[in-house]
């Protein structure tokens, strides 16, 4: 999943956090009693190395030669048996794409899986559910290969001029098919093993954020292109990640200017005078929340500024996405739309009058009147995220999570999203339940 937060705002929000270094080799610093873990987001950071017919084993390699040759390493994969059942509309929105033509038979993906790529595209392969499958598969076995490979001195151990093994290195490979937990070397199981297990989130990102739950004292770096991890990880109120350091993108960086080129393709054409080279930009989780610690209300706003695969945010309907940041970075005292008390997650709520008159106050004057009931299940689609970014229903078995409920109230008489508002700002019933008891 991806913030979908405009980039200018994104690099404005992130500045305060930010540093950029060529190589990831002290974007986090271990000591003796606290050694540093590395944690990979697998479909995002491997896709990010995956083009044209580059082997799996190339790819992956790609990445974790990248990370500090002697910390821990672990990585999370997708598994589709356990995604949450909201996936199905992302699937098929994707499906719906330009992208999503590319179509191998059985023997081609059977090929895939078993390391070999034959006339099959990265890209075309990530443009299906077979497809991508076949993938994961793949880089899943390859990065168990890489694991087996260092402990005998080879791999990153080998490229680094390091001739001794790594026995104090420990590998974790989440399973694409079955969820299982496998762990190298096979006398140290993976500590994240048991928690993953009765935590069955289907999600990497999801599986990651619970990892590093149980690290608090470790130094920690993430791996991932997806930027919606600074929600789930950095913005949760659930989640201690002041240990934690996102390596969230590598981008095009001027020293002299400190110019940012987000586009690989335009950086590379950048002439050498330009003193353009090519960095990691690192965030540090404890820079980012500084100046205003997480809440279950700034979480709720940040999602609203701009969305993830799961909700659309409010942007569509008449709000700028810098109204909803400010409000959610604001030091100022506002009363909050989100009610939470962590001693007791199940009376958790939505206040309905402090939403509507905060939206009423913030609109923008030239706007289009979208049809109310879009709206309303808007609101619907940003507490649910909201309630899987707070991490309700982690437990929850099959498929861990929340489930989408019909939350945000249908006003009958009304026509337009500036009613409603309106409507809501002066609800008799000032707030909603958010979370299921069930879940």
């Amino acid at each position: 999943m991806g913030w979908k937060l405009n980039i200018a705002l994104r690099t404005k929000l992130l500045a305060p956090a930010a540093t950029y270094a060529t190589t990831l080799d002290g974007a986090i610093v271990a000591t003796t009693t606290h050694p540093a873990i590395v944690m990979i987001d697998g479909p995002a950071a491997f896709r990010s190395a995956a083009v044209g017919t580059r082997p799996a084993r190339a790819v992956v390699e790609a990445v974790l030669d990248s990370v500090p040759a002697t910390a821990d390493i672990a990585v999370f994969f997708d598994c589709p048996l356990i995604v949450p059942d909201e996936r199905e509309t992302v699937h098929v929105a994707r499906a719906a794409s330009p992208d999503a033509q590319t179509m191998y038979n059985a023997a081609a993906l059977d090929s895939v899986r078993r390391g070999t790529m034959g006339a099959a595209t990265w890209q075309g392969l990530f443009s299906t559910r077979k497809g991508k499958a076949a993938a994961y598969a793949a880089l899943a076995a390859a990065t168990r290969a890489y694991a087996r490979q260092s402990h005998r001195g080879g791999g990153v151990a080998a490229r680094a001029g390091i001739d001794t093994e790594l026995p104090h290195r420990r590998f974790t490979v989440t399973d694409p098919h079955t969820a299982a937990v496998w762990g190298y070397p096979f006398d140290r199981p993976s500590e994240f093993a048991h928690l993953i297990e009765t935590h069955p989130y289907g999600e990497a990102e999801a599986q990651l954020a619970m990892a590093i739950t149980t690290v608090p004292q470790r130094p920690v770096l993430v791996v991932t292109i997806d930027t919606d991890i600074l929600l789930q990880v950095a913005y949760s109120p659930m989640i201690q990640s002041d240990n934690v350091t996102i390596a969230l993108a590598r981008i095009w960086r001027n020293e002299d200017t400190h110019e940012i080129i987000r586009s690989a393709a335009a950086g590379r054409k950048r002439p050498a005078r330009d003193k353009f080279t090519r960095q990691w930009e690192l965030v540090s989780c404890a820079a980012l929340t500084a100046s205003k610690a997480p809440t279950p209300d700034s979480l709720f706003w940040l999602l609203a500024a701009g969305g993830v695969d799961y909700c659309g945010g409010l942007q569509g309907f008449g709000w700028t996405q810098d109204s909803s940041i400010a409000r959610a970075t604001s030091i100022v005292a506002h009363r909050p739309v989100i009610i939470y008390h962590r001693d007791s997650a199940a009376a958790a709520a939505i206040n309905i009058n402090a939403l509507g008159r905060y939206l009423v106050a913030h609109r923008k004057s030239r706007r289009r009147e979208n049809d109310p009931a879009a709206f309303a299940a808007e609101i619907d689609n940003l507490i649910y995220c909201w309630r899987y970014y707070m991490w309700e229903g982690a437990n929850r078995t099959p498929k861990a999570g929340p489930t989408l409920e019909r939350i945000a109230p249908r006003y009958k008489s009304v026509k337009t999203v500036t009613q409603w508002i309106a409507r809501a700002a002066a609800d008799p019933i000032a707030t909603r339940p958010l979370c299921s008891t069930s879940s």
